[in-house]
């Protein structure tokens, strides 16, 4: 290399290292606000593009922006490493990360951050003051963390967790973390993480970066229509003539139990396809499910929206028995199994059976007020007879009514409050 071509390099070499420092703030700020483990980043990152484009290839989409990252599901793809290392709190920072993992029963596990050079102690030393609610890192098993959990649409309330547990399906945990690095000598992973029954809602509150196409795929928005009944399921369902006679309807209902005494309201929205029901069952504003059923009383398929791994419960066997008439006396049976879709290592299929009896005839203005017609009384079974249903069907509307339900949780009665139909 000539010495004028060296001269070159030294000098662009020099004014990068000054831009570098001189953008020393910015990087600080940009921690600052990863630490909340948000979207903060995402909008600083948007905001501060100049400086970090020094540092690392930047993507955005509207007001985010983020460092990409080759393939968030391959060890070997999930990081990008500085150009030039920004220092945060006096330390450098060697890389960015950004990783997905699916355990299965465990839930997800999302984990975005940087690679520090240093040890734990004296990371969180150094950065500690930079730290959203520092206060609340407390050390765990040689590492230092700050969490938070979410159960079935929650406030993000901190909570102080166990590293040894696996988070499970049925809440969320947001986590700061400071840990040393599994391989790397003097060299820290200072992420934010979350774990668990991880949801599309959540996703799009926390992580702009990532695009719904690149969701895990449980969390599609759309995949609950993309999942389609068996054609033997559907060629049974579409035997019978139980046939709902509206186009939509919609109906509140306060659930009440004595012991303990506690009230609790969902509304249940239906809409009629192609002879079935589509059913979106709504306990909060971040907890649904999702149904396609015959007659309201046959579950095809199923999707909850809020918890649980985000899989559709598929009917992949039907047999049904429903009487054509019903009076006092008649029974009604069906036997399903189901599988969760799309597949995993190690699933076994559900089987659910019910059974019902047609206990008596009443004026379907019992059941609410501004319904007219016949109402059957039911009596079902389920699950092994673990559950005990009171259920009434309406022979005007063609579908199937929950009214109260005894089980393992408790006994609930069921008012119904409101009730709209377009015919």
């Amino acid at each position: 290399m000539s010495n004028k071509i060296k001269r070159i390099c030294c000098v662009f070499g020099l004014l990068i290292s000054v831009l570098t420092s001189a953008h020393a703030d910015v990087f600080e700020d940009t921690f600052r606000d990863f630490s909340y483990c948000d979207a903060g980043i995402f909008r600083t990152l948007n905001r501060e593009t100049a400086a970090w484009k020094l540092v690392a290839p930047l993507e955005n989409i509207g007001k985010y922006s983020w460092i990409k990252v080759k393939n968030r599901y391959e060890q070997r793809d999930n990081n990008i490493d500085f150009s030039n290392f920004p220092t945060v709190g006096g330390l450098k920072l060697l890389s960015y990360f950004d990783e997905i993992s699916d355990l299965n029963s465990m839930g997800l596990y999302l984990y975005w951050g940087f690679l520090v050079s240093g040890n734990v102690e004296d990371v969180v030393q150094k950065l500690k003051p930079l730290i959203h609610s520092g206060e609340r890192l407390r050390r765990d098993d040689g590492s230092y963390a700050r969490t938070e959990i979410k159960v079935l649409g929650s406030r993000w309330i901190p909570l102080a967790t166990s590293s040894n547990t696996a988070v499970g399906l049925h809440k969320i945990e947001r986590v700061f973390l400071i840990e040393p690095h599994e391989t790397r000598k003097d060299v820290v992973r200072v992420s934010c993480s979350l774990q668990g029954g991880v949801t599309a809602d959540i996703l799009q509150e926390i992580r702009p970066d990532i695009i719904p196409k690149d969701y895990p795929k449980q969390l599609s928005t759309t995949l609950f229509d993309d999942v389609q009944i068996p054609e033997s399921v559907a060629k049974v369902a579409h035997s019978t003539n139980w046939i709902p006679k509206f186009k939509k309807l919609s109906y509140t209902y306060i659930a009440k139990t004595a012991n303990p005494p506690r009230e609790s309201s969902a509304t249940i929205e239906m809409e009629v396809q192609d002879g079935l029901v589509r059913v979106k069952e709504i306990y909060s504003p971040n907890f649904n499910v999702q149904r396609l059923m015959l007659a309201g009383l046959v579950q095809l398929k199923a999707h909850m929206n809020g918890v649980g791994d985000g899989r559709v419960v598929l009917t992949t066997d039907l047999n049904i028995s429903l009487p054509a008439i019903l009076n006092k006396g008649a029974k009604l049976s069906a036997i399903e199994v189901m599988r969760a879709q799309p597949p995993k290592v190690n699933d076994k299929e559900m089987r659910v059976s019910i059974l019902c009896d047609v206990v008596d005839e009443v004026g379907a203005e019992t059941v609410f007020s501004t319904l007219t017609g016949r109402a059957f009384g039911l009596s079902c079974t389920s699950d092994n007879n673990d559950v005990i249903n009171k259920k009434v069907f309406i022979e005007d509307l063609g579908i199937i009514v929950h009214l109260d339900e005894k089980s393992k949780f408790g006994e609930f009665t069921y008012q119904l409050v409101r009730f709209e139909i377009q015919r």
